[in-house]
């Protein structure tokens, strides 16, 4: 029933810990697709010697990165849902199943996350999870809290709305996750699971995370402009969109302005779409474009923020 797709690129030391715990689900009824992406370690030996399952494929490819090893496994997925999981993340036993159970509580919806656990390093822990949302599962407004909502080991979406939204973008070098998720949130309802049950284990060896991107406003942009084009192209039905994007961005032009970076602040303003930076006063981004006027812009950013949080409250 459940496609499962790991791009796979020199994880020996955690891809085995990955696949245990998948294996390890409480619901079995799933294929998992593993795409090597031009591994020079010996991640996929480490697989075949550990691992005889026949739900197991491999495919290789050189190498092409995360969003084109993807949607490699997607190409090659036989189910009707796909599961992402990254080859350092792992997920509790009763992930796949609380899923299920998500599945048949809204059988017309086609996007499924869950809360989530941030593990340092260390094995200190954190917990990425609404906390007025414990233990249940509904049907959220994905945009009043995206990054709360999922990362890309924590969702699951059906084949057709994942093809529908254009898939994991291959032009962009960071920010293509997020990127998709967006856009897929935008084409069909979301149900959000509030138990922590996929495994996020920050600091490990290759992790994006771990990697500067010195053309970050680039990509974050890119990432801006495209899921900005899904939300027009279904003709702005979501509302929560817009006012998240807007505050996105204002927290983007504060966190450049304040570390000094005012050429990247001024990269955001210019080079989001025009149509984005029309829903904005203009004299508000005239404001920001100040570096003597920092202090009023810092003062209109933190309002701007705490109108968008009470309204997240109230709605």
């Amino acid at each position: 029933m459940i496609s499962i797709i790991i791009p796979l690129y020199n994880k020996a030391s955690n891809i085995k810990k990955t696949i245990q715990s998948i294996l390890s689900q409480d619901y079995q009824d799933f294929e998992m697709i593993i795409v090597n992406d031009g591994s020079t370690d010996n991640s996929v030996e480490i697989i075949n010697n550990s691992f005889h399952d026949d739900r197991i494929t491999i495919i290789q490819q050189e190498n092409k990165g995360a969003s084109a090893a993807r949607n490699r496994g997607v190409e090659a997925s036989r189910f009707t849902y796909l599961s992402f999981i990254d080859a350092d993340d792992e997920w509790e036993p009763d992930y796949l199943s609380k899923i299920v159970e998500s599945i048949n509580l809204f059988p017309q919806a086609e996007m499924f996350c869950t809360a989530g656990i941030l593990k340092s390093e260390s094995g200190d822990i954190k917990y990425r999870a609404k906390k007025s949302l414990i233990d249940t599962i509904k049907i959220v407004d994905f945009f009043k809290n995206p990054y709360f909502y999922t990362n890309t080991s924590s969702v699951v979406v059906t084949k057709s709305v994942f093809l529908a939204s254009g898939k994991f973008p291959e032009n962009l070098k960071s920010n293509e996750d997020v990127a998709c998720l967006h856009k897929l949130s935008l084409l069909t309802t979301v149900v959000y699971c509030g138990k922590p049950l996929s495994i996020y284990n920050r600091g490990t060896e290759g992790h994006l995370s771990n990697v500067v991107h010195f053309s970050v406003p680039v990509n974050l942009v890119k990432r801006i402009n495209y899921v900005h084009e899904g939300w027009i192209s279904t003709n702005c039905k979501n509302k929560w969109y817009l006012l998240f994007i807007k505050n996105e961005i204002r927290n983007e032009i504060l966190r450049f302005t304040k570390t000094g970076n005012y050429n990247s602040a001024l990269y955001i303003i210019d080079n989001v779409s025009e149509e984005l930076r029309d829903q904005f006063n203009k004299m508000e981004l005239g404001l920001y474009r100040k570096k003597s006027l920092k202090f009023f812009s810092y003062l209109l950013i933190y309002f701007k923020k705490l109108i968008f949080k009470i309204k997240t409250i109230q709605n």
